[in-house]
C-alpha cells in the first residue's frame, strides 16, 4: 500500500512510519485553524462556537476535546459493534490507530 497522503488516507496506514506520516497530515491539516484561533484570541474577536465550522475538518480543535472525542468514540463504538469488545486484548494496528484518530477529528 501507499503511504498516507492526507487526513482522508487513514486506510493506507499500516506501518509505523506511515502512522508518523499520518500524524504529520493532521498536524498540517488542524495548523491553519489553530492559527486563526489564536489570532482570533489576540485580537478579542475569538468565539468559541466558531470552531465547529464544518467546513474545516475538525469539530475538535483542541487537545481535551479532540481526546474527548476519542474517548467517546472509541467507548459508542464497542457499544454499536459486539465484535469490538473481542478485540480489548489485542494490540491495535497501526492502521486501527489512524482511523481512530480520523474519526475523532468529526466525532460529537
Amino acid at each position: 500500500m501507499a503511504t498516507p497522503k492526507n487526513v482522508h488516507d487513514c486506510d493506507l496506514v499500516e506501518t509505523a512510519a506511515d502512522f508518523v506520516a499520518y500524524l504529520a497530515l493532521l498536524a498540517e491539516d488542524i495548523e491553519p485553524q489553530e492559527q486563526a484561533r489564536h489570532a482570533a484570541i489576540a485580537a478579542g474577536t475569538y468565539v468559541a462556537y466558531l470552531d465547529d465550522d464544518p467546513n474545516d475538518g475538525w469539530k475538535n480543535p483542541t487537545v481535551s476535546s479532540f481526546l474527548d472525542a476519542w474517548a467517546s468514540w472509541l467507548a459508542t463504538r464497542s457499544q454499536l459493534d459486539p465484535r469490538w469488545e473481542r478485540h480489548d486484548t489485542v494490540a491495535p494496528s497501526w492502521r486501527a490507530l489512524a482511523q481512530q484518530l480520523s474519526a475523532a477529528r468529526t466525532y460529537e
